[in-house]
């Protein structure tokens, strides 16, 4: 007994997919896709994410012990050399942390070769001004970070111009990325 209508021939009627097929085939897809995707933006935000978290660490230890040991820190950007170091005031004289300290925290911070800094702006309204070599942010004895925006890039695509910035008394830190407007 034949399953097939007698005008229709069994070649015929095997040709093309089932509905099932496109629904599952396209199921498959999209979970790839959902996969690997992120897993490529992680990659591509490695350094950013690496230099927010190196900030937040840095000034939460700061502020503490300047808190508790009634001392001042400076963060200083140094854009000639391409890199964060600490400076603390001690006697009068300001030193910086040498590169052997036991605190890897309070170690000078290089900046990934393949990125640089663009820029260390004070205030939001000083964006216009031209940047000195060196900007230093203060960490007083009662906690108080001076806002600031640390500005940098990847040397290949300088169009894209990544940014952690302060908010509030304390310096809570925030990231924006390049395809977020500025407000």
């Amino acid at each position: 007994m034949p399953t097939f209508p007698p005008t229709m021939r069994a070649e015929k009627a095997r040709r093309g997919f089932t509905l099932l097929e496109l629904t599952f085939a396209t199921i498959v897809i999209s979970l790839i896709l959902g996969l690997t995707i992120p897993q490529l933006q992680s990659v591509m935000t490695q350094v950013p994410q690496q230099e927010l978290s190196y900030l937040t660490r840095t000034l939460r230890q700061l502020r503490n012990d300047a808190i508790l040991q009634n001392r001042t820190y400076w963060l200083v950007f140094d854009l000639q050399n391409q890199q964060i170091r600490i400076e603390e005031e001690d006697s009068g004289e300001r030193e910086a942390f040498a590169e052997d300290h036991p605190e890897h925290t309070l170690r000078p911070h290089l900046i990934p070769e393949d990125w640089e800094i663009a820029a260390v702006l004070l205030t939001q309204e000083e964006r216009e001004l031209i940047q000195p070599e060196e900007v230093e942010i203060l960490v007083d004895n009662s906690g108080f970070v001076t806002p600031f925006r640390y500005q940098f890039r990847e040397r290949e695509q300088p169009e894209e111009t990544w940014e952690i910035t302060t908010k509030g008394l304390l310096g809570r830190i925030e990231m924006l990325n390049p395809n977020t407007e500025d407000t």
